[in-house]
């Protein structure tokens, strides 16, 4: 018994140890500043701006940071409490830095634009890939694909909207993400369904 007890206390102290050195996994709260993540031993925050109204003009800073200035492919920051990762494939915000969801992505003339708000529609037929929206919201893609899986008079159609693959068959519409994860399947009959 005296054993297990002086165990379970050098592992409870063994904890505090390993916790006290632990990096802070807080991101900086002030409010209006835009801050970049420095490598230099650890967690370390530098001010890039200053009165910066919101998270979005942060994430343009420091995007602006990485391709213009430091020309790395990836740069991170934080902005009142949340991380901030730019990346190539888009910015990445969260309140820690794993499990970031992606906020914004690029468009094709360079700025930033929300994910959800518009995407590349495209379908994949026989002949290969066909573009049918370069910018499109999520509803009417699927439902243009619903549409051309009907006129190639074909079972299955796979297409893709922004990051998503889009599965249509003649009852089903699934939305997956890019590692597979379904997002969204809808049921559905005939072939001008009323997709919300």
């Amino acid at each position: 018994m005296a054993r297990w007890v002086g165990a379970c206390v050098t592992l409870g102290l063994i904890a505090l140890v390993i916790d006290g050195c632990a990096p802070n996994d807080g991101a900086p709260t002030d409010a209006g500043v835009c801050w970049r993540m420095t490598s230099d031993h650890g967690q370390r925050f530098e001010a890039v701006a200053s009165d910066v109204p919101n998270i979005e003009r942060c994430a343009a800073n420091l995007e602006a940071i990485r391709v213009l200035r430091l020309k790395q492919p990836s740069i991170a920051g934080a902005f009142q409490g949340d991380y901030i990762v730019a990346r190539p494939s888009g910015i990445y915000f969260g309140p820690h830095l794993s499990g970031m969801v992606r906020a914004l992505t690029q468009t094709e003339d360079g700025g930033l634009q929300r994910p959800a708000l518009v995407g590349a529609c495209l379908a994949a037929t026989a002949h290969g890939q066909q573009s049918l929206y370069k910018a499109i919201e999520v509803a009417p893609c699927v439902k243009r694909l619903i549409e051309t899986r009907c006129a190639l008079a074909t079972p299955t159609l796979s297409g893709q909207w922004s990051d998503e693959t889009v599965s249509v068959t003649d009852s089903q519409v699934t939305l997956r993400t890019s590692n597979g994860a379904v997002l969204q399947a809808v049921r559905f009959s005939g072939c001008a369904p009323d997709v919300q």
